[in-house]
């Protein structure tokens, strides 16, 4: 008789972040990590409100637009939220894509590896590859801005465009950049 041995693989499984936004899901989650991570999650959307509110401003200061600190405050929330979708865009292109060519070793060892994985700015590949991230998030929240969140600031279509250009420069998700070698 001949017994066979059978292998059981336990892949490394991430918690979803999608459960974690979820409301319900908050007052376990303070539980279990305490109030430091509250802290920064609020730090952060702080944070990114301040510097959304700081290129508006200055956006349409620079444009002399009249009332711009009432235009501003009016749009900041939608500014903030859809820069946090058009950086969530971008990531999750970034995440994905490399699920298409799953199969290349080239493509592990020359993007996906130093991208992900150890010091970018090993390969022009991975350079090349979390630029077009960047690119991504720029245009989305060129799009957003100019499209839906500026619309309740009431400005003419050129100072519309190039607050909504300021914002993609001045907010794009440059830290795509920083090597994940620095982080662990």
């Amino acid at each position: 008789m001949v017994v066979q041995k059978r292998s059981v693989v336990m892949y490394n499984m991430i918690f979803p972040i999608w459960f974690m936004l979820s409301p319900l899901f908050w007052p376990p989650l303070a539980f279990m990590v305490g109030p430091f991570v509250l802290m920064i999650v609020f730090v952060v959307i702080f944070g990114n409100l301040g510097v959304d509110w700081l290129v508006v401003r200055l956006a349409m200061h620079w444009q002399k637009i009249e009332n711009a600190k009432e235009k501003a405050a009016a749009v900041l929330w939608r500014v903030c939220l859809c820069g946090f979708a058009a950086d969530t865009i971008a990531g999750l292109a970034l995440m994905f894509a490399p699920r298409l060519f799953s199969d290349s070793d080239w493509f592990y060892q020359n993007v996906e590896r130093p991208a992900f994985y150890g010091n970018l700015f090993e390969s022009v590949w991975a350079v090349l590859y979390v630029s077009a991230g960047i690119l991504i998030a720029a245009v989305a929240i060129y799009c957003f801005n100019r499209f839906y969140c500026l619309k309740r600031a009431n400005l003419t279509l050129r100072q519309t465009r190039l607050t909504a250009l300021a914002l993609a420069v001045l907010t794009a998700p440059w830290l795509f950049l920083l090597p994940t070698s620095l982080l662990y």
